[in-house]
């Protein structure tokens, strides 16, 4: 059975529009720039670790093509030779930390939140009386109690370890 309300109607949109803007659209804000963020250093470690594969590549190339000609003298052929050997090493580590902070994943998860409690707020804003300010905002704290959850079985136990 509903409960009484407890505020006037009058008092209906003060209630309704204080919980949207000091509780869901501040959440909401705060997954949409969590989105924007993953998504940057997703980005940036992919975009390194390509850079260091072609690196590599034009290095081994280079290095190659110069020893078969016999061309570039030794300080050259010294420097493509480390750039062979170090490049692999950094783009091995930057793919190691892409995929160690599950950026990508984060945003994905991040971008469904502020999805979902972009609509929460659309049905907020619609609703007439306590009862359904009172589900909805329940609805709510369920939704953000349950990724609270998932987030820290996805990553509070996910410890980097150098081995």
């Amino acid at each position: 059975q509903p409960s009484q309300d407890v505020c006037q109607d009058e008092q209906l949109p003060l209630i309704r529009d204080f919980l949207l803007t000091a509780w869901i659209e501040d959440q909401r804000n705060w997954h949409q720039s969590k989105t924007r963020r993953h998504k940057r250093d997703h980005e940036k470690l992919s975009l390194a670790g390509e850079m260091l594969f072609f690196t590599t590549l034009i290095a081994a190339v280079l290095h190659l093509v110069f020893h078969i000609f016999h061309v570039g003298g030794e300080f050259l052929a010294g420097c493509l030779t480390f750039l062979a050997i170090t490049c692999p090493s950094f783009g091995g580590a930057f793919s190691a930390m892409r995929n160690h902070f599950e950026h990508n994943k984060l945003s994905r998860r991040s971008e469904q939140m502020a999805r979902l409690l972009t609509g929460i707020m659309g049905r907020l804003m619609e609703a007439a009386d306590m009862n359904s300010v009172r589900s909805i905002v329940g609805e709510a704290e369920k939704l953000m109690m349950s990724e609270a959850v998932d987030w820290h079985a996805l990553i509070g136990f996910n410890i980097l370890r150098v081995e």
